[in-house]
């Protein structure tokens, strides 16, 4: 509605959002926020060195294929993890380090995680009464996942390669960290658990968010 004066002033009141949507608006809002949760939720594997760019492009690649085959990525995913936990159970054993723990066990220390950060209190160090610190570290979960995303590299920079000419580091596939983990354990636990977690860029709240929206 709008009011008038003699001077010819116009004003013009509140009116409410059109009541109908039309269908351009409603496909194209609902395509965008799937394909934003996809991208979100979808993790490749560690770019190789010097090929960023072509991560960009496999990773549009694996959005489409989450798009119109979501249980691909689902086996995908499943057939890598069972990977990374059959080789965190043999680095467990060949480094002598305690079983994997159960879920109730890991449930519980990410619960204690969570409340001390929500209490800010930080964690009270462990005394070390077995002099210099120690180099090999103990394997878990993070570090299982890591090798299979290929987080394990060789370096020949300055040594004889025997890879292309012009590649001065390799990934390290399965079957190779397999065959490290089998003989030569230690060369893999020199990293911390801790170091892994913070190159990480994965927010669980948002992921949670972004696969709920997308399912």
């Amino acid at each position: 509605m709008n009011a008038s004066h003699a001077n010819g002033t116009q004003f013009h009141t509140w009116r409410p959002e059109p009541q109908v949507r039309g269908t351009f608006s409603i496909l194209s809002s609902c395509l965008l926020t799937m394909v934003l949760c996809v991208w979100t939720a979808v993790h490749l594997n560690i770019p190789e060195y010097g090929k960023l760019t072509a991560q960009v492009w496999r990773k549009l690649g694996w959005v489409m294929i989450s798009l119109l085959a979501p249980e691909l990525v689902l086996l995908t995913a499943y057939y890598q993890y069972t990977d990374a936990m059959e080789l965190g159970r043999l680095m467990r054993e060949n480094l002598k380090n305690k079983p994997r723990p159960s879920i109730l066990q890991r449930s519980y220390r990410t619960l204690a995680k969570c409340a001390r950060v929500i209490c800010c209190r930080p964690l009270r160090p462990v005394p070390n009464n077995e002099g210099p610190i120690k180099t090999i570290y103990p394997w878990t979960d993070a570090h299982s996942l890591y090798a299979a995303m290929g987080g394990f590299v060789i370096d020949t920079k300055g040594r004889q390669s025997y890879l292309p000419k012009g590649m001065t580091r390799a990934t390290i596939g399965m079957a190779g960290i397999k065959f490290i983990a089998q003989y030569a354990p230690e060369l893999l636990a020199t990293i911390p658990e801790s170091e892994i977690q913070d190159k990480s860029k994965a927010n669980v709240f948002i992921k949670d968010v972004a696969c709920s929206q997308a399912l």
